[in-house]
């Protein structure tokens, strides 16, 4: 009786920049549909030029930076980091503005990597403290974020896309 292969992999990580944005935008659509079909309706077109556009306004915002990985040479994952928006928050606070990876990539410590690596950038950046916002009813993140030592404050906000 043979083992059943481990689900990891060998995650390569790199910077990303504006010459990667397609590539993050369609890492984002796949994490998206999967992340998010309880809250959006499978048939709905995804916005992927607003996608895109978000991606490269944190890419353009000063201090900011993407890291890819790739598992098995792979494109996997995204995140990106940097300084809050948040002009209410406290000085040198981070961000983690985006990270998603492609569904069949779940569950092989891509996310992990890419939450540890996004995290080793703030504090190299200079950052004290960091934020994240997690959409309302998306438990599985929640439970990824929890466990990697994040914590709810209670803040809630509201965006609006076009879906």
């Amino acid at each position: 009786m043979s083992e059943a292969p481990s689900p990891s992999c060998s995650i390569a990580l790199r910077r990303a920049g504006a010459a990667d944005i397609e590539l993050l935008a369609a890492i984002h659509e796949q994490s998206a549909r999967v992340g998010y079909a309880n809250v959006f309706p499978p048939d709905a077109p995804f916005p992927r030029g607003e996608a895109r556009a978000d991606i490269l306004g944190h890419l353009m915002r000063g201090g900011a930076r993407a890291i890819l990985a790739a598992c098995d040479g792979a494109d996997a994952g995204f995140a990106i980091v940097g300084p809050a928006a948040d002009p209410a928050l406290a000085p040198r606070t981070g961000a983690l503005h985006l990270l998603h990876v492609r569904p069949a990539f779940w569950g092989r410590g891509v996310g992990a990597r890419l939450l540890a690596a996004a995290t080793d950038a703030l504090v190299a950046d200079g950052h004290e403290r960091a934020v994240l916002w997690v959409m309302v009813g998306n438990a599985r993140a929640r439970r990824f974020y929890e466990k990697a030592g994040w914590r709810a404050d209670g803040a809630t906000a509201i965006e609006r896309h076009a879906v």
